[in-house]
Order: structure tokens, then sequence, then C-alpha cells
């Protein structure tokens, strides 16, 4: 009797189809990472790990960068990096990966979407992968704390109440100045998130004080990060 009761709940609440793709994105996976494990190391299909990255790269950049919430391909790129050079005196791919992101992610003439998602990524990759040393994280934390400081730097001076006409205060909060700043928190985001999973001592302290007076800076980050 209760085996007829269960499944008629079952039959009542049919599975989510969000479920079934999940389920089939989850099984491309392994079978993505089975076949570079059992073949990478054979030298095909491509001779050297570089050469794998050096084709399959490029669909990162064009498709999976710009794909709204496309996060989990992601570990296949982090699996990618994690790799041993193969290529005598090539540089390790967990710092290619780190350079390329940071460059997209910094560079002014991008569209803002495209540097909020590659600073993701980076704040993903720092904070979740083992492939990065300890060196590498905190030149790449540094590169954006060293923009973020540029860019506030840049501002025109905040108005004053004292000033007629002006507004009688600035709001880093509004809609509008998170909209016209969205690159800026984000990047700064993605540090908050590498320091979350790496702890203080990542950075020396002269560096976390930096960091900090960002953080509670003009534009003030720290108070418009996402919940998660």
């Amino acid at each position: 009797v209760r085996a007829d009761e269960e499944g008629r709940r079952a039959k009542a609440s049919p599975r989510p189809a969000v479920h079934d793709r999940a389920d089939a994105l989850d099984a491309l996976m392994s079978l993505l990472f089975r076949h570079l494990e059992l073949h990478l190391p054979l030298g095909r299909p491509w001779p050297t790990v570089e050469a794998a990255w050096e084709e399959l790269y490029p669909t990162f950049e064009s498709t999976i960068l710009q794909t709204h919430k496309c996060k989990f391909t992601q570990f296949v790129f982090f699996y990618l990096a994690s790799l041993p050079p193969t290529t005598p005196n090539s540089q390790p791919l967990h710092r290619t990966f780190t350079s390329s992101l940071l460059t997209t992610a910094l560079d002014p003439s991008a569209s803002p979407n495209t540097r909020q998602y590659a600073a993701c990524y980076l704040g993903s990759f720092l904070a979740r992968s083992t492939a990065p040393d300890p060196s590498t994280v905190r030149e790449a934390t540094m590169a954006v704390v060293d923009y973020a400081e540029r860019y506030v730097s840049a501002l025109s001076p905040a108005p004053s109440s004292n000033r007629p006409g002006s507004p009688r205060s600035f709001r880093p909060s509004s809609p509008g100045t998170l909209r016209g700043h969205k690159a800026f928190y984000t990047l700064c985001q993605s540090v908050f998130y590498v320091l979350c999973f790496h702890g203080p001592d990542t950075l020396p302290r002269s560096d976390l004080v930096r960091v900090k007076n960002v953080a509670v800076g003009r534009l003030k980050p720290a108070k418009n990060v996402l919940s998660s």
C-alpha cells in the first residue's frame, strides 16, 4: 500500500525538466573529462596540453564567456589549466588562463557585460582551483586592486552639499551608480571572493590595507556585493 501511495505521489508531481537538463549536462561533462583524462596523456588528438588549450580556449572566449550563467563548464578549463606543461619552457596554463581573464576584465574597450563575466571567472578560478600558486593569486588580486585604486582616483570630485544646486549626498548604492560602475563593482567582488576562500594570509598586511581602503572608499564596493 505504501509503495502504491509513493508511486501515485511521484506521478502527481513529475520531475522538473530542469533536473533532466542538469543530468544531461552532468553526463556530458563526465564524458568530456573522461575523454581528456584518457587521451591527453597519449598525445591525441592533440600532441601537447598546450595544443589542446589553443584549440579549446577560443570556444571559452566566444561562447562560454558570453553566455549568461554558463558557469558549470568552467571546470573543464579549470582542469586543463591545472595540467603540467608538456611543451619545454612553456608557461604554466594556470598563468595563461589567469592572464587572459585579467586582460579581458580590465579592458576598457570590452563591453561591461564581458568584463563582468571575465571578472567572475577570474575570481572563481583563483578561489576554487588549486592550480594557481600563491604568487599568481597575489599578482592577479593586486592587479585588480591597482585598477580599483586608479578607477576611484580618476572619478570627478564628489559633489559637496555646500555648493548651490549640488545633490545633498553621494549615494554609492543608488541604481544609477551601480549601473554606471558595474565592472568596477564586479572586479572588487572577485577580490573579496578570493580573500574569503584563501583567508587574509593570501596577501601581505600592506596589501590588505589597500584592499580595505578600496572596500570602504568612495564607491563602497563592500556594501554592494552579491549575497552569494
